[in-house]
């Protein structure tokens, strides 16, 4: 119970209000285990309850609102151990950078008989609410150029979306989209995710 991805009902906060007085989403993740979360808490701070909760490290996410669903790579707000790790390496360790690079080229690549490269964005990096596109004509080192722009605080990471009405996430696709957004975004998260190397 203390891991859970989701809940169904109302969560009270310390003074007993509830935290929200309406449901706006909904998000099913993966990611680091609890055990995991124990030993690569980077970010514990002294006399902090929280230090491992899933929310302060990297994990993809499939999350739904009424206006879209989106399969996301993310660094939360709170996130700061694993955010802060990943830039410092892309700055100062230019086989790493490589290794990232390589993996955002992949996420232009469609899954298709042929490999094809989509011209239309497949994924985007945000930072907060600003979107780089990343397709074949956006080369990988303007993309790791961007995501170093970001200064932690905020929500960023790899997303890919979907409006509810896409037939890729209809009854009879959805898995299968999903299991191709796992594969394009677990290399990115190996990366990401901070294991204390």
């Amino acid at each position: 119970v203390e891991h859970y991805a989701s809940s169904y009902h109302f969560i009270p906060g310390d003074d007993g209000r509830m935290i929200v007085d309406r449901i706006q989403s909904m998000w099913l993740h993966y990611g680091k285990s609890p055990e995991q979360l124990d030993r690569y808490s980077g970010g514990r701070l002294a006399g902090d309850p929280e230090y491992n909760a899933f929310y302060r490290h990297t994990r993809i996410q499939f999350y739904i609102t009424t206006d879209c669903f989106r399969a996301w790579l993310l660094f939360t707000d709170r996130n700061i151990f694993d955010q802060l790790k990943f830039r410092e390496r892309l700055r100062t360790d230019p086989a790493f950078r490589q290794k990232v690079e390589e993996a955002i080229e992949r996420l232009t690549v469609e899954d298709s008989p042929h490999g094809a490269v989509s011209r239309t964005p497949v994924f985007f990096y945000e930072i907060d609410c600003e979107r780089k596109n990343i397709n074949f004509s956006t080369p990988a080192r303007e993309i790791v150029d961007f995501i170093r722009t970001d200064r932690g605080g905020v929500y960023a990471g790899f997303v890919r979306e979907y409006k509810p009405d896409d037939l890729r996430i209809s009854e009879e696709n959805i898995v299968a989209e999903m299991r191709e957004n796992l594969d394009a975004l677990y290399p990115l998260y190996d990366l990401m995710a901070w294991r204390g190397l």
